[in-house]
């Protein structure tokens, strides 16, 4: 009786255990834009936290767009090998982040690959990791086109029984880049003066031609104008 009363509050304390398990991403900003010139590349800085997770957040992120220009994203993606309750587990993932409370002040040294940003709705400073992901220009990309990147992370975290996964909501940054010129120039291409202006030349011309009709067929009138006959 007494082993039974004993699997059955083990049992309770690992349901118990499993189920307060929470795993958390969060994302600033989420939308962003910028412009480059031809031949130029943009760099596009991105914070993600674990405010709210009890256990680290293994993150994937991915890339989508309109075009199939070249691009990369620091970290890079690799493998690691956790020890998971006596198991060891390996995950293909860009980056591990650790849950983190808010802070009340930034701390004088900052790691590489950490940031604080603003708390949006109270007082202090949310830890984050920060990600980047570069994109390159083309040379001959259509200057004043807009196209549109995705940055996508999706994360997940261990549980026990080892091995298997708490998926969290992923999360993405939307990115317009519009394609500008190297400098200012201007030049006229299609002229916009008013129709008279632009066909005067024919104008005058018609009339002179018409003019000088008129002139020769009046001075052939005259030349050739019939005898009158005398009565007898």
């Amino acid at each position: 009786m007494i082993k039974k009363i004993f699997s059955l509050v083990g049992l309770f304390l690992l349901v118990l255990s499993v189920t307060k398990a929470s795993c958390s991403l969060g994302a600033t900003p989420l939308s962003a834009s910028a412009q480059a010139m031809p031949g130029q590349t943009v760099e596009i800085t991105w914070n993600l936290y674990n405010l709210y997770g009890d256990r680290p957040t293994h993150v994937v992120l991915s890339v989508t767009s309109d075009v199939d220009w070249n691009y990369w994203i620091e970290p890079e993606l690799h493998e690691a090998t956790y020890n998971v309750s006596g198991v060891l587990i390996t995950t293909s993932e860009n980056l591990a982040i650790p849950p983190r409370p808010v802070v009340t002040y930034k701390p004088s040294t900052i790691a590489a690959g950490e940031d604080y940003v603003k708390h949006p709705s109270k007082e202090g400073y949310i830890p984050v990791s920060t990600v980047k992901m570069y994109i390159e220009v083309p040379e001959n990309a259509t200057l004043w086109e807009t196209h549109k990147f995705t940055l996508t992370a999706q994360g997940n975290c261990f549980t026990i029984p080892p091995g298997t996964v708490i998926p969290a909501v992923s999360t993405s940054l939307d990115v317009n880049l519009q394609v500008v010129s190297q400098e200012y120039y201007e030049e006229l291409v299609i002229s916009t003066a008013p129709w008279y202006v632009v066909y005067l030349p024919w104008i005058v011309l018609v009339v002179v031609l018409a003019a000088l009709a008129i002139l020769i067929y009046a001075k052939g009138m005259l030349k050739f104008k019939p005898k009158r006959r005398r009565k007898r």
